[in-house]
């Protein structure tokens, strides 16, 4: 074979080679799009458990929507579970909405002007071994759930106000967030939209409370139907702290309503575990009570009711890092409980 016929030869073989190559890469690149674009078999089956526990149905669009928004939610968590933490989060009745929507449905604290809080000393906070908890005591009830109601605010009021009837008379009973979301509008609250702890307390000192029984809620704003001769409580007055100091002080005595940041996130996924996390944030919209405070290996925690029902966090629970300053998801922003009690 001459020497032009064997170099003819190799370009051949050189050019099939080239060409099998392409076919082989265009093959695997075609492959790995459709991988990338084809729904994860695992969050699929996780979606559709999801869906079935909470007795949601979607139309074919909208099941399309909500697990694109479900497949995220579920990314951030495990971003979030990835790095070493106090705390874990996990899939909720949350998981398929966005933050917007969620916001929307079941926060409820009107945002106030931000207070300038100085940044928080370096130094470790350091606390006492003394611990308290108002649900040893029978000062507390049952986790409510607002459901898709922004009135977060109501329930926390409620909770103070459940306690400390229940520490001054011996007797825990339920009162009405229905009452607050119907009537203390002129007070500057809101109904489902948002209202603020301190109206609510401002209302309830000048016209009482009445017992859920007698008032029952309806996750829903509706026409005022206070019944003076139903008032079981009503406050003297009201006291406002913004400290963590003051608020344990306040805690001492009883339960007491304060505001978190609760969108984001770590306090939206929170499954167990002490939350502090500083991109929790301090820019309050949501309505808790805190009813006890602890420590464990010298991290000091509040003890926070929420009202996302039994099924949210650890029983409809949460334990919140306590910090100086503004404190974590800026609990020490605004707190306000009963001053004197309550009394008939």
């Amino acid at each position: 074979m001459s020497q032009d016929q064997t170099m003819q030869k190799n370009l051949v073989v050189l050019g099939l080679t080239v060409v099998a190559v392409f076919i082989c890469w265009s093959h695997q690149w075609k492959t790995n799009i459709r991988f990338a674009r084809a729904p994860s078999s695992l969050t699929e089956e996780l979606f559709t458990e999801r869906k079935r526990e909470n007795n949601k149905s979607y139309t074919e669009v909208e099941h399309e929507r909500r697990y694109i928004i479900f497949r995220e939610n579920l990314q951030k968590i495990q971003e979030i579970n990835s790095v070493k933490r106090n705390f874990t989060v996990d899939l909720n009745k949350f998981a398929e909405l966005t933050t917007d929507e969620f916001t929307s449905l079941y926060l409820g604290i009107n945002r106030q002007p931000d207070q300038y809080f100085p940044p928080p000393p370096k130094i470790k906070p350091v606390f006492g071994n003394d611990t308290v908890d108002w649900r040893a005591e029978n000062a507390v009830t049952p986790v409510k759930d607002q459901g898709k109601c922004g009135a977060s605010w109501a329930f926390a009021v409620t909770g103070a106000l459940e306690g400390f009837a229940a520490i001054q008379r011996g007797e825990l009973l339920v009162f009405s967030e229905q009452q607050l979301i119907d009537c203390s509008g002129d007070y500057g609250n809101r109904g489902c939209s948002g209202g603020s702890l301190e109206n609510a307390l401002k209302y309830t000192s000048e016209h009482g409370i009445m017992l859920d029984r007698d008032y029952q809620y309806t996750g829903t704003e509706g026409i005022c139907k206070s019944d003076i001769s139903k008032v079981n409580s009503k406050n003297q007055q009201y006291l406002t702290a913004n400290a963590d100091s003051v608020l344990r002080m306040a805690v001492l005595k009883g339960p007491v309503a304060v505001s978190v940041e609760g969108d984001q996130d770590v306090f939206r996924f929170y499954t167990s575990g002490i939350l502090d996390a500083v991109e929790c944030g301090t820019y309050v919209n949501h309505g808790v009570l805190v009813v006890g405070y602890d420590v464990v290996d010298e991290m000091g925690y509040w003890i926070v009711k929420n009202s996302w029902g039994s099924d949210w966090g650890d029983q409809g629970y949460l334990k919140m890092a306590r910090e100086f300053g503004a404190g974590i998801c800026g609990i020490n922003k605004d707190t306000v409980f009963p001053a004197t009690g309550a009394s008939s």
